[in-house]
């Protein structure tokens, strides 16, 4: 007999952030929550070649787009940050999720229920990673653009930036 259960297998996607082509034009895989239709806002995160910075005043934000892959069922969002100062504590950030289809206005878009991390700031200069489970993907179909954002939650205890340099996308997916 043919046994059965469900068959899942994970596809990781990663998104270096404030990455520059070669002639050092800013690359559209990362966007400002000032601009909802996909293009660098510069004004609300200072931007590098090699960071986002998310300032410790205020709730910045940026998203990471791509296309949803079928059989979605569930999403695991890594966001890996480098302290640049002596600051001590923890930093929170809520990452949410949600999708278009074609024919969406993207300026209309609601996110899903933020999840919420915790992340420890280590060392000067050290690489620390933060991981949401079960982002929730409410609503997303095989073909539509998922937007998975970033943001810095201004309650948290650090008075320091908190600079991204990538984010993986762990998408589990059921091959049945």
């Amino acid at each position: 007999g043919g046994g059965g259960g469900a068959t899942t297998m994970k596809e990781t996607r990663y998104f270096p952030v404030g990455w520059r082509d070669q002639f050092g034009n800013p690359m559209p895989a990362v966007f400002s929550n000032a601009n909802q239709l996909g293009f660098f806002a510069f004004g609300s995160g200072a931007l590098s070649m090699t960071q986002v910075v998310l300032n410790d005043n205020n709730s910045e934000a940026f998203q990471i787009v791509t296309d949803v892959p079928a059989g979605l069922s569930s999403l695991d969002v890594s966001v890996d940050t480098v302290q640049a100062d002596g600051s001590a504590g923890q930093f929170k950030l809520n990452i949410s999720a949600v999708c278009a289809a074609h024919g969406e206005n993207l300026t209309s878009l609601a996110y899903n229920t933020a999840s919420n991390v915790t992340g420890t700031y280590g060392a000067v200069n050290t690489m620390n990673r933060v991981t949401a489970t079960g982002v929730n993907v409410t609503g997303c179909a095989e073909g539509e653009l998922l937007r998975v954002q970033v943001a810095r939650d201004a309650s948290d205890a650090v008075t320091s930036d908190v600079s991204v340099t990538g984010v993986r996308l762990s998408m589990i997916r059921s091959l049945n």
